[in-house]
């Protein structure tokens, strides 16, 4: 492993990955991609068992099948190294550095998500708004990153779109790493104010998206949840609100639960204190603006009045 490494550590509600890489410019856009959850490590003593970094990337030469690298790309194969996966993960190369970042960013989720064995993580989007969170736990395809993006360009702070870390003692915090705009998402996304610009400068994705990053954020986290909302975009719903219950919001939160195995009761216990905790609603919608709207109502009837 080269001396030269650039060495950054991810961290998530107590678990933490080392990232080491070889090459500045890929690491420029690393630093893009996670923003304030990322911080320059020195590096460490020789001989000590962290010598190496938990996922490192090296320089491998250059592709030589003739293909000409696509817009925010290059030809580079670089040499992604995780000594903890499983055997086809452990040693790869990789053509070009937007498939490269791809990798790095799910990789690195995956190995916080199977390090986390204290608190729970959610798939699903989050918003603080009046110094609480709101919770937008999804499935992929529901549009929870389109709507974080529509937050985002609202001024909202957006905690994240992907990972949310529920807390034993019921705080919450979020992965705020950039938003991964996909190629279908862009026209609807570079429509919103000031994100036009925003894409055309922000790293590729593959397959024609972007890694939108997400605007610095003066929120202290952890935060007390306020609102559980489970999101669906639909063409033509307008805005429809359905109230859940307790034990329906449970259910449908345990299929969002990414690390059940590793917790006690496979999390049933941090799962049901949240949903007893907080109301919850079930959305669909295409109205972003009358969410928005719905959304400061009902914020607003939860707040203690003097």
């Amino acid at each position: 492993m080269s001396k030269e490494l650039i060495r950054r550590r991810l961290s998530l509600a107590g678990a933490a990955l080392d990232i080491g890489l070889d090459c500045p410019a890929l690491a420029a856009r690393v630093d893009r991609l996670y923003g304030p959850y990322l911080r320059a490590v020195g590096l460490p003593n020789a001989g000590t068992a962290t010598a190496h970094p938990d996922l490192w990337v090296e320089r491998a030469g250059v592709a030589d099948d003739g293909r000409v690298p696509a817009p925010h790309d290059d030809d580079r194969v670089y040499r992604l190294l995780e000594p903890a996966a499983s055997p086809s993960h452990r040693d790869r190369r990789i053509v070009g550095s937007v498939r490269t970042l791809a990798e790095i960013r799910e990789r690195a989720q995956f190995r916080l998500i199977d390090a986390q064995h204290h608190s729970a993580l959610l798939h699903g989007a989050a918003i603080a708004r009046g110094g609480v969170a709101v919770l937008f736990p999804a499935r992929s395809g529901a549009g929870k990153t389109t709507l974080s993006a529509w937050f985002a360009s609202q001024g909202e702070a957006v905690l994240t779109d992907e990972l949310i870390a529920l807390h034993p003692d019921g705080r919450v915090e979020g992965f705020a790493q950039a938003l991964n705009i996909k190629c279908h998402g862009m026209p609807v996304v570079s429509q919103f104010p000031g994100l036009a610009d925003a894409l055309d400068g922000a790293p590729g994705a593959g397959l024609g998206g972007r890694f939108l990053p997400l605007p610095p954020s003066s929120v202290d986290t952890p935060l007390a949840p306020g609102l559980l909302v489970f999101p669906q975009y639909r063409p033509g719903a307008g805005l429809t609100v359905t109230p859940v219950s307790a034990g329906e919001a449970l259910a449908t939160l345990l299929e969002s639960l990414m690390n059940a195995r590793h917790l006690p009761r496979r999390g049933l216990g941090i799962a049901g204190a949240l949903v007893r905790a907080v109301p919850a609603a079930r959305i669909e919608y295409d109205d972003l603006g009358a969410l928005n709207a719905w959304l400061g109502e009902r914020l607003a009837c939860l707040r203690p009045t003097a």
